[in-house]
């Protein structure tokens, strides 16, 4: 036997709808605001047949309200509430004294039964597990976010019901607009739903796709909702496989978009070749600031090292060496302020000592003459 338990709400439909005109797309009714959840109990056997649903309602008590005289063929189904309208470690031990021992027990009062359900808190509780034992009641608990693919349940069953109970929800949106679905509509379509969806053919396929029965390791392993994830990866044609590159790289240089437009409708390659050409612009233009901006960063190193410094050599030296030159540096003056410098020193250089005397006159004409720039003669040294 499988249990599960599922939740569904109940409220309104909007009367007016809005949506495209084109069939291939899909215009989804738009419920009100005023939503309550309902849960219900569903468990099946590996013979096809289909146990009463226990239904929770969110509540402190069942109103005689809720309930009509024209509701007979749900009068057997089992009702209960909650604060929060889902089930709990009360109402699980409830359901299973009153709902699954009855309809489940075996002829031979010393047969076991063995039930297949999630690992929900309720589900595992100390009194859950007394009461098991002392029923002779095996529970086989799904792995972990397997239900989906090992519940029979939720493999057939359940997707053709609650298909049924959207149908029934816009059949009742005609009569009752916008109001809310009370329980009394709930009730009624959910049991017209049930009768759809949960039939003994949909019940058995459940069991036989998921593995559960007949027992079938590989259909439980090779299931779809249970196989990871594969990535989808398109090989390319022989020709294009060196030229053409992966999309999903991003392009570097207006071929690579030429590339990506490649074995596109004329449109969509009319559509890269414009971005190819935008993108040529545009590295042109980096380029050219690129250019700008290292010709900026020389000159900007170029002014950071300083005015031009004069460095004065060493008189007993011919050479400087360069680290002679940087630690004798000087700033040179402005252009007018060094040239009135350098003709003032020129006017006080002396090649030598003091005049000659006057007895060797003679000689002293005899020798040439060295001069200044501004045209005065140069004393020549004294002989010893």
């Amino acid at each position: 036997m499988c249990l599960r338990w599922g939740s569904v709400t109940r409220g309104g439909l909007d009367s007016l709808v809005v949506g495209s005109s084109d069939p291939r797309k899909k215009a989804f009714l738009k419920g009100s605001q005023s939503r309550t959840w309902t849960s219900f109990i569903e468990a099946v056997t590996a013979t096809g047949r289909l146990l009463k649903p226990g239904i929770i309602f969110k509540g402190k008590e069942l109103q005689q309200q809720w309930f009509i005289d024209e509701l007979k063929e749900v009068a057997d189904w089992y009702y209960i509430t909650s604060d929060n309208g889902w089930t709990d470690n009360h109402i699980a031990i409830e359901w299973l004294r009153e709902v699954y021992l009855p309809q489940t027990q075996p002829e031979d009062e010393s047969d076991a039964r063995l039930i297949i359900l999630d690992g929900h808190r309720s589900h595992v509780s100390d009194e859950w597990m007394a009461m098991c034992v002392l029923n002779n009641v095996y529970c086989c608990y799904l792995p972990a976010h397997c239900s989906h693919g090992l519940q029979p349940l939720d493999n057939g069953v359940f997707n053709a019901s609650k298909a049924a109970y959207r149908k029934e929800l816009q059949k009742l949106a005609a009569l009752t607009d916008s109001a809310p679905v009370d329980k009394v509509n709930f009730i009624k379509a959910y049991a017209k739903a049930r009768e759809v969806g949960m039939t003994k053919k949909n019940i058995l396929s459940g069991w036989r796709v998921t593995g559960n029965w007949p027992i079938s390791r590989r259909k439980a392993l090779m299931h779809p909702e249970i196989q990871p994830d594969k990535k989808e990866t398109t090989p390319a044609s022989e020709g294009s496989k060196d030229r053409q590159v992966d999309s999903d790289n991003t392009p570097k240089t207006s071929r690579h978009i030429r590339d990506l437009g490649k074995n596109k409708s004329p449109s969509t390659r009319r559509r890269y070749s414009v971005i190819s050409k935008g993108f040529e612009a545009q590295e042109s233009k980096i380029a050219s600031l690129s250019s700008r901006v290292a010709s900026l960063e020389e000159e900007v190193g170029r002014l950071s090292r300083g005015k031009k410094r004069k460095a004065i050599p060493n008189p007993n030296r011919k050479f400087m060496t360069l680290a002679e030159a940087l630690v004798a540096g000087d700033t040179i003056s402005e252009p007018n302020q060094a040239a009135e410098e350098t003709e003032a020193v020129e006017e006080v250089i002396e090649v030598g000592g003091v005049e000659e005397d006057e007895g060797s006159n003679s000689e002293a004409e005899e020798l040439p003459v060295a001069r200044t720039r501004a045209g005065r003669a140069v004393k020549r040294p004294r002989e010893y």
